[in-house]
């Protein structure tokens, strides 16, 4: 074989290869774990979970933390009612463990969520990673991140939205009330797309 045929053969294989990541991503949602995806990993305890209190968050990929402020989350969430300002992560983790409080009767609970083969839609730059505490489970949601500012259209029915939130305070109610103008996919513990914007017509 001669020095350009070989080249030519390598860089065959190498898009051959490249084209088949590509593929793989956009086919499986789960393909995007372990990606440099910037996201962030929210949360609003305060408005959505009022009687819970994080008291341990580890979001991991192979074995190692993938936020360095891991213990930010859980620090910030008592205070203000919120933990998502700068818990930013700048890789899609396989795992995510959680230990929360239910201040009420004082009952410890804790989950490890294997994200993969869970997520219903790929991970997308600026996109959430959306917790709901409850008393024997997390739930846990994907947020598309918003269009670009030029694009973005009016959206209604937020203020239905965010009514049924109130009266009917389930953690898929209140994660469609806060995340009213996104598209919000359920993670776990079951997969499901709960929100689509509405535009103004």
């Amino acid at each position: 074989m001669s020095f350009s045929t070989c080249r030519l053969w390598l860089a065959t294989l190498a898009l051959s290869l490249l084209t088949a990541g590509c593929a793989s991503l956009s086919g499986d949602p789960s393909a995007s774990i372990g990606t440099p995806t910037s996201h962030m990993l929210a949360a609003h305890t305060g408005r959505d979970s009022p009687d819970f209190r994080f008291l341990d968050f580890q979001y991991r990929l192979n074995g190692k933390l993938v936020s360095a402020r891991n213990r930010a989350f859980v620090r910030n969430s008592e205070p203000l009612g919120f933990a998502s300002l700068g818990e930013e992560s700048t890789r899609v983790g396989d795992t995510v463990y959680i230990k929360w409080l239910h201040k009420p009767t004082g009952a410890v609970y804790e989950n490890t969520i294997d994200l993969r083969g869970l997520l219903p839609a790929p991970v997308k730059a600026g996109s959430d990673l959306y917790f709901v505490l409850a008393h024997e489970t997390v739930h846990v949601y994907l947020v598309d991140p918003p269009p670009p500012y030029e694009n973005r259209k009016p959206i209604y029915g937020c203020d239905k939205l965010k009514k049924i939130g109130k009266a009917e305070p389930t953690p898929d109610n209140r994660a469609r009330a806060f995340n009213c103008a996104d598209k919000v996919w359920k993670v776990y513990p079951e997969q499901k797309l709960i929100n689509v914007p509405q535009e103004q017509p």
